[in-house]
Protein backbone atom coordinates (compact mmCIF):
# COMPACT_ATOMS: atom_id res chain seq x y z
CA UNK A 1 0.00 0.00 0.00
CA UNK A 2 1.34 3.65 -1.06
CA UNK A 3 1.62 5.73 2.04
CA UNK A 4 0.81 8.80 0.34
CA UNK A 5 -2.55 7.17 -0.39
CA UNK A 6 -3.23 6.61 3.38
CA UNK A 7 -2.12 10.40 4.21
CA UNK A 8 -4.44 12.16 2.08
CA UNK A 9 -7.61 10.48 2.91
CA UNK A 10 -6.86 11.32 6.64
CA UNK A 11 -5.24 14.89 5.68
CA UNK A 12 -7.65 15.79 2.71
CA UNK A 13 -9.15 19.13 4.96
CA UNK A 14 -5.47 19.61 7.02
CA UNK A 15 -3.45 22.56 6.94
CA UNK A 16 -0.17 21.94 5.57
CA UNK A 17 1.62 21.97 8.90
CA UNK A 18 -0.68 19.46 10.11
CA UNK A 19 -0.59 17.46 6.93
CA UNK A 20 3.42 17.28 7.77
CA UNK A 21 3.15 16.14 11.30
CA UNK A 22 0.88 13.37 10.84
CA UNK A 23 3.18 12.22 7.92
CA UNK A 24 6.05 12.64 10.24
CA UNK A 25 4.78 10.33 12.55
CA UNK A 26 3.23 7.65 10.13
CA UNK A 27 6.90 7.65 8.72
CA UNK A 28 8.15 7.06 12.75
CA UNK A 29 5.83 4.24 13.23
CA UNK A 30 7.47 2.27 10.46
CA UNK A 31 4.70 0.35 9.77
CA UNK A 32 4.95 -3.23 7.20
CA UNK A 33 1.97 -3.73 4.92
CA UNK A 34 -0.15 -4.90 6.93
CA UNK A 35 0.07 -2.41 9.48
CA UNK A 36 -0.96 0.37 7.01
CA UNK A 37 -3.90 -1.79 5.48
CA UNK A 38 -5.36 -1.83 8.97
CA UNK A 39 -5.18 1.42 9.25
CA UNK A 40 -6.40 2.09 6.11
CA UNK A 41 -9.45 0.53 6.82
CA UNK A 42 -9.44 1.91 10.08
CA UNK A 43 -9.40 5.71 8.44
CA UNK A 44 -12.17 4.81 6.20
CA UNK A 45 -14.05 3.60 8.58
CA UNK A 46 -13.91 6.67 10.27
CA UNK A 47 -14.10 8.67 7.48
CA UNK A 48 -17.54 6.70 6.79
CA UNK A 49 -18.94 6.74 10.39
CA UNK A 50 -18.28 10.91 10.43
CA UNK A 51 -19.92 11.56 7.01
CA UNK A 52 -22.99 9.28 8.41
CA UNK A 53 -22.99 11.47 11.70
CA UNK A 54 -23.20 14.61 8.91
CA UNK A 55 -26.04 13.44 7.23
CA UNK A 56 -28.06 12.05 10.21
CA UNK A 57 -27.55 16.06 11.97
CA UNK A 58 -28.45 17.47 8.53
CA UNK A 59 -31.33 15.27 8.53
CA UNK A 60 -32.38 16.30 11.73
CA UNK A 61 -31.80 19.82 11.48
CA UNK A 62 -34.26 19.83 8.40
CA UNK A 63 -36.87 18.11 10.35
CA UNK A 64 -36.81 20.44 12.62
CA UNK A 65 -37.06 23.66 9.94
CA UNK A 66 -40.34 21.86 8.70
CA UNK A 67 -41.96 21.07 11.87
CA UNK A 68 -41.14 24.80 13.30
CA UNK A 69 -42.93 25.93 9.84
CA UNK A 70 -46.02 23.94 9.85
CA UNK A 71 -49.17 25.46 10.29
CA UNK A 72 -50.23 24.95 13.77
CA UNK A 73 -46.81 24.37 15.60
CA UNK A 74 -47.21 26.02 18.88
CA UNK A 75 -43.49 27.73 19.43
CA UNK A 76 -44.56 28.58 23.30
CA UNK A 77 -45.64 24.95 24.35
CA UNK A 78 -42.21 23.73 22.33
CA UNK A 79 -39.89 25.94 24.38
CA UNK A 80 -41.37 24.77 27.82
CA UNK A 81 -41.57 21.10 27.02
CA UNK A 82 -37.49 21.45 25.90
CA UNK A 83 -36.87 23.40 28.94
CA UNK A 84 -38.73 20.69 31.44
CA UNK A 85 -36.64 18.26 29.51
CA UNK A 86 -33.37 19.75 29.96
CA UNK A 87 -33.97 20.52 33.64
CA UNK A 88 -34.50 16.75 34.46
Amino acid sequence: MNMSNLNSRCCNQCSPIRKWLIERKLRKLKLDDNQREKLDTLIDSASLANKDHINAKNEVQESITAMITEDGFNLDSAVDRCYRYLTL
